[in-house]
This record gives structure tokens, C-alpha cells and sequence, in this order.
């Protein structure tokens, strides 16, 4: 790699070296006894006000704690609530207010591939967001969408910690995880990135679209819109879809070299603050950080991976094309990248991000070298746990912590423990029920032509 590559990444490395056992940190002392009357957290003289007020509105006790059926059922419900209006939006965003470019109604089918997308922290995003979705449709439905998968999945993973961790039959009170997540992590740092990509460029506005002249002296309308505020939680939420269909490649969403790196640091912080607040919440620093380092080593080996076989370039091509660095060009594969990033850059952007469950990409991964292509479908086939997602990745690695435990088991003839817990013939078919479910979606996702 050059120099400049290997800047890129050290900075990334050191800036979550520091910031995310700091969130951790925070993130223990938030959610350590979360809700219980007597307990204090961070931030409770500003966050605590709201979140009574949210228990008051939805007739919630925070002291009380749930079995698991109990917490899996209120996420089904919100999820089915939260998908049939975000249906509803859809449908009849060509009558409702706040649509100056006046898009229709979506169709059924895409409203309802895109509302189950979006509710599931998928985010599958068949349709232009830039002239297809009204700005009522991206703030009220898909941005309100992203922050409430965000915060299910935060909320599921507290729910996790306390089923392996803890002694009761209980694993706590979703709507109180669910309504913390949100008002002390999700929409303060959401905020905070808005800001930062608006001072960069990054578009926020209500003027609809633009008539501009092009140098050619053609006409052509220039797309507004709340982008900033709709790529800051896409990016913390490790959501996807985006406000402009070519995503993290558009000039106004995704301005500089700056916002670049701030978008990668935005999207895997947060994971990696998961595990540490893990660690902290069972007692255990050193068993958050063993699987911080299990995480780290992943990430930084397949995007290392990816970023040189980017810049070495294709020699397939022919001679008359050349990816030898210049005063126009950065040299390596250019091939679906944008000239301000270069071929490290958009690799450790979009490369580094596959390894989470986010769908932010600088480039076109369609048009990358096969070593380098390579580096992003091993993030993806090994269960999206480098750091994976806002909660996917803890759970998603602990699994396969369990399974490596097992296995150690086996071969020195000891029961398998685990946080002193044994594990026995029922947790092992649920670990291998998950470990197949990812490997059957990964084969059909590679089989696609």
C-alpha cells in the first residue's frame, strides 16, 4: 500500500482505539441497572425528564423486568406496527404535505419491500430516493425507521448480555432499553454527525429541486434535501439506504476526504463500543477484549486485503489503459471510484463497512479486482462481525464464541462453559441453526449471476 493508504487506515485504527472504549465506557454506565429507581446514569438531568416522559405516555414501569418471551414479543410488535405506517406513508405520500417535488405514491409492492427493508435494519432500497421519496416520507417514515432499528437492536443485545451473563429468568424491560437507546445514544450522536457533515458540505435543506445551467449551456435540476441528518443515523445506526441512489459516491452527501473517513469512523465506533460495555456489564473487561481483538484483526486484515489489491490495479486491462498514478488520476483500479478518494480510500470505505450490517459505499464493488472484491465477501460470509451492526455484531460473535468454546471442550474432554454457564445439546443446535442460516444466505447471494 502507499503511504497515504496507510495513513488512512492507522487513523481510523487510532480514532476507534480512543473513542470506543470511551462509549463503552458510557454505554455500561447507561444501561447498568437501566430504568430501576435509585440507579443514576450519565446525562440523567438532561435524558431523564424525556424518558419519564415517554414511560408515562406509554404506561410503562421502568423498575419492572421481563422474561424473554415477554421482550421478544414487545420487538415483533413494534416491528409490525412500525412496518404497516411506514406502509401506509409510502402509499399515500402523493397526498400527504411536505412534497415539493411532488413524487407519487409508491407502488404496493415497493412500499412494501421497502417498509419491511427499512424496519429491519435492511434497508433494501429498490427505488431513487432523490425523486421517489417526499421529505415527509424520508424524516417521518424511513429516518424514524432507521432509529427505531437502530434502537431494537441495541435493546436486543442488552437483552443478550443479561440472558448469558445474568442468574434471574429475566432479561429486562424492552421498552426502557429500547426508549434509552434512542434519547442517550442514537439521536445526541446523531446530531453531533449531522453537524459535522453539514460543516463539510454535506446538503440539509427544504428548497426542493434547483434549476441549474450545465457548462454546456443544458438546463438540469439539482436535488435537495435533508441528506446530512438522513446519512448521520444511516452511518451510527449501521442502516443503509440513502438519500441520492448512488449513496456514499454523491458529491453532496458525501463531500470530502474528510467525511470519507468520518462516514467509515461513524459506522464501526459504535459496534466496537458495544463489546467493550459487554465486557463491562458481565464483570469481565478481558472477555470484551478478547473479542475487540477478534474483531479488530478481521477488519484490518480484509481491508488491508482489499486497499492493495486496489491500488495494484487489474493487469488484465490493456496497455492503453493506464492505472499508473498522475497529476489527473490516483492510479490502481479507478474503475467505478471517485477521483477524491482514490482506490485505498474507496476500499477502506466501502471494504470496511462490509464487515458490519451498514450499506455505506464510496464505489461500485461489482467493479473491483477479484482479490479486492474478495476482501468484502469474506466480511459478509463470515456473519458481518467486523464489528458487524449496532448489536448484530455482539450477538452474532458471541455465537461463534460459544462454538469455539464447544469445540475446545471437546478436544480436552471438559464440559464446554462459558461465562460458567455450561453448554450443553439445546444452546449447540440454536448455535448451529444460526452458523448454517448465514452460510445458506451467503451461498445464495454469491450464486446470484
Amino acid at each position: 500500500m502507499s503511504v497515504s493508504g496507510w495513513e488512512q487506515l492507522l487513523f481510523i485504527v487510532a480514532v476507534t482505539a480512543v473513542a470506543a472504549p470511551l462509549l463503552g465506557r458510557y454505554l455500561a454506565a447507561t444501561f447498568r441497572g437501566a430504568g430501576a429507581t435509585g440507579t443514576t446514569a450519565p446525562g440523567d438531568r438532561v435524558f431523564l425528564p424525556v424518558e419519564r416522559l415517554v414511560y408515562r405516555t406509554l404506561g410503562v414501569d421502568p423498575d419492572s423486568s421481563w422474561t424473554w418471551r415477554a421482550y421478544a414479543l414487545a420487538v415483533l410488535a413494534l416491528g409490525l406496527v412500525g412496518t404497516l405506517l411506514l406502509y401506509a406513508i409510502l402509499r399515500l405520500q402523493g397526498v400527504l404535505p411536505g412534497n415539493p417535488t411532488h413524487a407519487p405514491g409508491m407502488s404496493p409492492l415497493l412500499s412494501f419491500n421497502t417498509a419491511v427493508s427499512f424496519i429491519t435494519g435492511t434497508n433494501w432500497q429498490a427505488y431513487e430516493g432523490e425523486t421517489q421519496a417526499s421529505y415527509l416520507v424520508d424524516t417521518v417514515g424511513l429516518v424514524v425507521a432507521q432509529f427505531t432499528a437502530a434502537g431494537v437492536g441495541l435493546a436486543v443485545a442488552l437483552a443478550v448480555v443479561r440472558g448469558i451473563a445474568g442468574k434471574a429468568r429475566t432479561v429486562g424491560n424492552f421498552w426502557v432499553d429500547f426508549t434509552r437507546s434512542l434519547v442517550r445514544v442514537f439521536v445526541p450522536l446523531s446530531i453531533i454527525g449531522a453537524l459535522v457533515m453539514v460543516s463539510q458540505g454535506a446538503v440539509q435543506n427544504l428548497t426542493g429541486f434547483r434549476a441549474a445551467t450545465t457548462l454546456a449551456g443544458g438546463s438540469q435540476k439539482i436535488p435537495g434535501g435533508l441528506v446530512a441528518s438522513m446519512e448521520a443515523i444511516k452511518l451510527l445506526g449501521t442502516n443503509g439506504g440513502s438519500y441520492y441512489g448512488t449513496g456514499g459516491a454523491h458529491p453532496f452527501e458525501n463531500p470530502t476526504g474528510f467525511t470519507n473517513m468520518f462516514d467509515l469512523l461513524f459506522v464501526i465506533v459504535l459496534p466496537f463500543a458495544i463489546i467493550f460495555m459487554f465486557g463491562r456489564l458481565i464483570g469481565r473487561p478481558r472477555q470484551g477484549y478478547a473479542l475487540v481483538a477478534v474483531m479488530a484483526i478481521i477488519f484490518v486484515a480484509h481491508t488491508v486485503v482489499s486497499m492493495q489489491a486496489e491500488l495494484h490495479g487489474n493487469h488484465l486491462l490493456p496497455a492503453s489503459v493506464s492505472q499508473v498514478a498522475s497529476g489527473v488520476s490516483p492510479g490502481g483500479n479507478m474503475e467505478g471510484k471517485d477521483t477524491r478518494f482514490g482506490p485505498e480510500g474507496s476500499a477502506l470505505m466501502t471494504v470496511g463497512t462490509m464487515g458490519t450490517t451498514a450499506g455505506a459505499t464510496d464505489s461500485a464493488l461489482d467493479s473491483y479486482t477479484p482479490v479486492g472484491g474478495t476482501g468484502a465477501f469474506v466480511a459478509i460470509v463470515l456473519g458481518e462481525i467486523s464489528p458487524g451492526g449496532d448489536g448484530g455484531g455482539l450477538y452474532s460473535i458471541l455465537v461463534l464464541a460459544l462454538l469455539s468454546v464447544f469445540i475446545a471442550g471437546l478436544m480436552v474432554g471438559r464440559t464446554p462453559e462459558f461465562l460458567g454457564k455450561k453448554i450443553r445439546a439445546p444452546q449447540m443446535k440454536l448455535v448451529l441453526a444460526y452458523v448454517l442460516t448465514i452460510r445458506s444466505r451467503s451461498s445464495s447471494w454469491a450464486a446470484r449471476p
